[in-house]
């Protein structure tokens, strides 16, 4: 009954696509015609998995959070060029929160394939057994923009997925400067202790990171040392997009050959 009153309300006003701005009648995505959505930029399955931390950054850490480093792991859905730059930074800036729902929806599809196809693999309980947490915003930004951005791509994969999303449980303690306007080491320096958590939900969960753009990796980094920090068994991070075009070298096979801890890997990466 809910489809056929979509579909009926389609017929009598159809939808505009916030790429193209043309009217269309039917597509599998809120607010994006089936045309635009054919050239986004999405990522092969070859190209989707990769460390969260970037190469070059990582090579500047200690020994000890090398290793560490090397096995914090994330899933990118797009390339970061094309219509992507215009709708994040709409989203992010421009008072756009409605993009987020159609990205969001295209995250869950892409990551539900890689399930399908076992590209991902959760361990025994399946997606309901994990905790999905957005990249929080500090409060004076959340007060600037009103809405985080982080959240609103994190409830179509729960809803899709089962991931259980929780936004009580990560939070921004201090502000830090926007990570787009700084390079290098410096994007590590900023964020690194801006986080904190609250520990008694986080013993033994595995959680699941969700971020926008991923291209240091500091961000993610940061917020999943944390959570690792709080006592979490498993963690793994996600994207919407990246400039990088660094991959994943790590398989289950390889793993042990690298001496990297079993604590910080989330879901095996095929």
């Amino acid at each position: 009954m809910i489809a056929w009153l979509e579909t009926a309300a389609l017929t009598l006003f159809p939808a505009c696509c916030i790429i193209c701005g043309q009217r269309y009648r039917s597509g599998d995505f809120q607010d994006l015609c089936p045309a635009c959505v054919a050239q986004l930029p999405f990522r092969r399955q070859t190209e989707r998995h990769m460390q969260v931390l970037s190469p070059a950054m990582t090579r500047q850490l200690s020994a000890t959070d090398y290793f560490q480093a090397r096995n914090i792991r994330a899933s990118v859905f797009f390339h970061y060029r094309s219509d992507l730059p215009r709708l994040v930074r709409g989203l992010k800036f421009h008072q756009h929160p409605e993009y987020a729902l159609p990205l969001g929806q295209l995250m869950a599809q892409r990551l539900a394939l890689d399930i399908q196809t076992e590209k991902l693999t959760f361990d025994m309980g399946g997606p309901a057994t994990w905790l999905l947490l957005p990249i929080p915003l500090s409060e004076r930004r959340m007060a600037e923009r009103g809405y985080n951005q982080a959240e609103l791509l994190a409830r179509p994969l729960s809803h899709r997925l089962g991931f259980e999303l929780r936004t009580d449980i990560l939070f921004r303690h201090r502000s830090t400067e926007r990570q787009s306007e700084m390079e290098g080491t410096d994007r590590l320096m900023n964020v690194n202790g801006a986080f904190k958590v609250n520990t008694q939900c986080l013993r033994q969960r595995k959680v699941l990171l969700l971020d926008d753009v991923l291209s240091s990796g500091s961000t993610l980094y940061s917020a999943a040392r944390t959570v690792l920090a709080a006592g979490a068994a498993q963690v793994h991070c996600l994207a919407l997009s990246s400039p990088r075009r660094d991959i994943s070298d790590w398989t289950p096979e390889n793993r042990h050959d690298r001496h990297l801890p079993d604590s910080a890997g989330g879901l095996a990466v095929i």
